[in-house]
């Protein structure tokens, strides 16, 4: 048999497959045993019903499929399941269950998004994924797939997702998925605006400045400019989840970039064109405007606000200036809509006066800071109150650090300009200083005004320095601060003049920078061991930059520098380039650390090497000395592993280690029945022998894994890890279940050898916590296989000890596995659920609403055998308060004309007498019962409904 090939290829095979299967979380267990692959087999039907069973499970089947469902590699011998019998595909060819050809070899990937405008229709496979999907909104995991894949929405998912929006924004009730969040529906809003598509590099600005050098400024041309110098959104995960970060930065990192890359390059060739100096004065508003999304677009992810913009980082001069280092693309827009002005003040000084009126009412400090540039610039007979400006805001922009540059740039200029009364009001503004409300509350009342005389002698010293008058208070007050704080010196300097300057030594100001030089970037480090909390200088950026030259000047510290590393290591972990240059450069040296010094960065270091695992300098050797050395650390031994087992393990330096060991082990496809290698045999007794409670974390990723053990070496298996899921002998039994239960998978072998246990769990769902449910829904499927070896009593006795919400999900298992039925449902009916209900469904339990409101449910998928089932089920059906659902479902089917009489009887066993919802559709349904069997109009339960219907329908 095939990989694909299961339990036969029925059409009913492939639905059960993927009801017993897609509702619990993948693991990488899944990839291993080949329970993904046989999901992926099963919703690959070109019939599309496997595929809508799964959109239409409920929950809907977790996000973590996305990725797991991805990674299976597809070939040319898989084509013919998708309806595909093309013979021109390369040999090699390969695709993915998300990204895969339609009918013909030289047509576009059928894809939930690309790179290109490129698209091939969706067939019933993709469209019914695609309704899986929208139930998924509200999850991050989507958008960076969806990203990653190019960002361009198929009009497919890009229509299913503006519908789903447009419900949520009208409240309505017919939305999929129900947690969507303001943060996420921004996300979405910006994705299907286009924000966040990425480039097929099909043009870029040095095409542009070709096509120019040889036309003139057109109207395609301007437009095609508009188009390459357009903002986008790149999302990546989130570096922390620290509760100090909100709104949208505690869900993505994000990074505005454009469209066109290396935009500075383009724009040094394009400065070499003559007309160009006279033609970028036409495209002022043009660049303005981009400007002004970008920093709209900053502001809408959280990185921004009207006083705030870092702006003074990212570009540190509006003027030309060494400082301006470009590291991110979009700052070319600062330097274009500066360049533009320049040029419009020669052609039209009105238009360029307005335009810094209309800086100064724009909200984003960057403008501030044009128009400052853009005062210093004019003639010095200009008309404008620039006193009246900066009182604005009680002189706020006077103060701003963002603004600090062009203030300091503008006063000795402005102040030649202005009358002996204006300059007195000038340096009145100037002694006043900031407010203190525009500081951090935890600021000192001294740390305060240290601040503020600081502030205020940078503006006094900028004055005096070019000579000019500052008046009798501006000189006491100057002198008083020299005496208080000599070591400013007379003359301010012109790093000083920078809230952020870069420079080839040592420089402490605001921003603490790292030097250029190694003797001085290793003194650097010893003296600055710790990160700062706010990031308050430039390690990270060196560390991407030039991570050979970090990584030596770490070593020949004399300290050692945790925290450092550790960042340095997280900083490589995000690129495959980096990683590569950082392994091959620290590798030797971190292998002969002391084990203490390894603890203090293993974390790190463990979510490196599974960041980077398939990485060819990886190799498996290299992967088990650094395995070996990091799972013999004196790691400390108290863990809280309570609340989650699993989240505790997976971010641990030992649980990320031993899923590594897993991932290197599925990575040699090892084979049932074959038994365990030696090199990872040896390894896993270790693991599961050791007393230590620190390898509780390894063996609650071992008891995830543990049916792929069982399946390979089912001996090794039971005399080491079958014991710890025996609740009367094992301490550990509650870990294993809660991991285990994580993704438990139908595999009659090993089911029937954990039966005892199993069935016992059922009175110990208050262990579980949250896998309670999925341990209800288990044990749901486990029964409907009526396996043998399980005797129907000792099943019954186990859902009899089940309690709480325990049975809803138990209801919600039932109807999936009825609906799934497809051509079989008589047979499904007729031997697995009507069994289950008689035998096994307790009938002395007092079950909640969310319960009886599936059982109704059940009640009418079971369709023709609805009678049948309502008798089965009317003890255990009630009053409910939110049957809108209900009715609404009933009125789609033909029931109430089959079997009026029963439907009646239902209606008025669970609808209450004072019910608080509208009942259009009781009416509807009462009217088709009395059409068929009118004496039923006169009976009491008809007039109790019809009484309900008419005064709330």
């Amino acid at each position: 048999m095939s990989l694909w090939q299961t339990r036969g290829d029925s059409l009913v095979g492939k639905q059960q497959i993927v009801v017993t299967t897609a509702f619990t979380k993948p693991s990488e267990a899944d990839l291993g045993n080949g329970y993904a692959y046989r999901l992926a087999w099963a919703l690959s039907d070109p019939t599309g019903i496997p595929a809508k069973t799964f959109a239409q499970l409920t929950p809907p089947p977790p996000i973590e499929w996305l990725n797991v469902l991805n990674e299976i590699k597809l070939d040319k011998s898989d084509l013919p399941r998708f309806g595909i019998v093309d013979t021109s595909f390369k040999e090699n060819f390969e695709f993915r269950l998300f990204s895969r050809p339609p009918k013909s070899a030289f047509s576009p990937n059928m894809s939930l998004a690309s790179f290109s405008h490129d698209e091939v229709q969706w067939d019933k496979v993709m469209n019914f994924l695609g309704i899986w999907l929208v139930k998924h909104l509200d999850k991050p995991e989507l958008v960076l797939f969806l990203c990653k894949q190019g960002g361009r929405l198929h009009s497919d998912l890009h229509w299913k997702i503006n519908n789903e929006l447009r419900a949520h924004r009208k409240n309505s009730n017919d939305i999929l998925c129900a947690n969507l969040g303001e943060e996420m529906l921004t996300i979405w809003e910006l994705i299907l605006s286009g924000y966040c598509t990425n480039s097929s590099h099909r043009f870029s600005l040095y095409s542009w400045v070709d096509k120019y050098k040889v036309s003139y400024l057109s109207l395609p041309l301007k437009h095609e400019l508009k188009t390459l110098l357009s903002p986008r959104i790149r999302f990546s995960e989130p570096l922390s989840l620290a509760s100090s970060v909100s709104g949208i930065k505690r869900i993505f990192r994000s990074e505005v970039v454009l469209t066109s890359s290396h935009p500075y390059s383009a724009l040094k060739e394009l400065n070499k064109v003559d007309k160009w100096s006279h033609d970028i004065g036409n495209l002022f508003i043009e660049f303005n405007l981009i400007l002004l999304e970008i920093m709209e677009l900053r502001s809408l992810l959280g990185e921004v606000n009207e006083y705030y913009d870092y702006s003074y980082i990212h570009q540190p001069s509006i003027a030309k200036h060494p400082q301006n280092k470009h590291h991110n693309d979009w700052t070319v827009l600062i330097e274009l809509v500066r360049d533009s002005w320049l040029a419009m003040k020669t052609i039209n000084s009105n238009a360029a006066m307005n335009a810094i009126m209309d800086w100064w009412a724009l909200p984003f400090p960057i403008f501030k800071r044009l128009a400052l540039f853009a005062l210093a610039e004019l003639p010095q007979n200009f008309s404008v109150d620039v006193n009246e400006l900066l009182e604005i805001d009680d002189s706020r922009w006077l103060w701003n650090t963002a603004t600090q540059r062009e203030i300091l740039s503008l006063l000795p200029k402005l102040f030649l300009n202005l009358s002996d009364v204006d300059k007195n009001r000038l340096v009145c503004n100037i002694l006043k200083g900031p407010s203190k409300s525009w500081f951090r509350k935890e600021l000192t009342e001294q740390e305060f005004k240290d601040i503020k005389d600081r502030a205020i002698w940078l503006r006094l010293s900028k004055l005096k320095r070019s000579r000019l008058n500052v008046g009798i208070e501006g000189d006491r007050a100057y002198e008083k601060m020299l005496q208080k704080h000599p070591m400013w010196g007379k003359h301010i300097k012109e790093e000083q003049e920078f809230p952020f300057w870069m420079s080839t030594g040592f420089h402490k100001g605001l921003e603490n920078n790292t030097p250029l030089e190694l003797n001085s970037l290793i003194t650097w480090l010893e003296d600055n061991p710790e990160v700062g909390f706010r990031n308050e200088d430039d390690w990270s950026i060196r560390c991407r930059k030039e991570p050979k030259f970090v990584i030596e000047a770490l070593i020949q510290c004399n300290s050692w520098l945790p925290e450092r590393w550790n960042e340095a290591i997280n900083i490589w972990s995000e690129n495959r380039r980096l990683s590569y240059i950082a392994w091959d450069s620290s590798c030797n040296y971190l292998l002969s650390l002391e084990k203490e010094k390894l603890v203090d960065i293993s974390r790190s270091l463990a979510f490196w090497l599974d960041k980077n695992f398939d990485c060819k300098v990886i190799t498996k050797s290299k992967f088990f000395t650094f395995y070996d050395l990091l799972i013999t650390l004196p790691f400390e031994k108290e863990i809280d592993i309570n609340r989650d087992p699993l989240m505790a393990a997976i971010n641990h330096p030992v649980g990320i280690l031993t899923e590594l060991l897993f991932k290197q082990w599925y990575r040699e496809k090892p084979k049932d029945g074959y038994g365990i290698s030696s090199d990872y045999k040896e390894r896993l007794n270790h693991l599961c022998n050791q007393d230590n409670e620190i390898y509780i974390l390894s063996k609650a990723i071992i008891s995830t894994n543990v049916l792929s053990l069982y399946s390979v070496s089912p001996e090794w298996a039971e005399e080491h890890i079958l014991n710890w899921f025996n609740w009367s002998d094992c301490s550990f039994s509650q870990v294993a279940w809660f991991c285990y239960l994580w993704s438990p998978r139908l595999h009659k072998e090993f089911l029937i050898k954990i039966k005892v246990n199993l069935l016992e769990t059922a009175s110990h769902l208050d262990d579980l916590g949250e896998q309670s449910q999925q341990y209800a829904k288990f044990l749901t499927y486990v029964a409907l296989q009526k396996y043998d070896e399980y005797g129907v009593k000792e099943v019954a006795v186990a859902f009899s000890q089940l309690s709480g919400n325990a049975f809803y999900h138990v209801t919600v298992a039932l109807n999936d596995a009825l609906t799934s039925s497809g051509d079989k449902f008589d047979e499904y009916w007729e031997n697995r659920i009507k069994p289950f209900l008689l035998k096994v469904w307790p009938k002395n339990q007092n079950f909640n609403e969310l319960t009886i409101n599936q059982l109704a449910i059940l009640c009418l998928n079971t369709q023709k055998y609805f009678v049948e089932s309502y008798s089965i089920l009317q003890h255990s059906l009630s009053n409910i308060s939110d049957f809108n659902y209900l009715l609404r479902k009933l009125n789609e089917t033909s029931l109430s004309e089959e079997y009026p009489e029963t439907v009646l009887k239902f209606l008025n066993q669970i609808i209450e007498d004072e019910p608080r919802i509208i009942m259009g559709d009781l009416n509807a349904i009462l009217a088709r019962i009395s059409s068929v069997d009118p004496l039923l109009i006169e009976t009491q339960k008809f007039s109790r409904l019809n009484a309900l219907g008419m005064l709330t329908g």
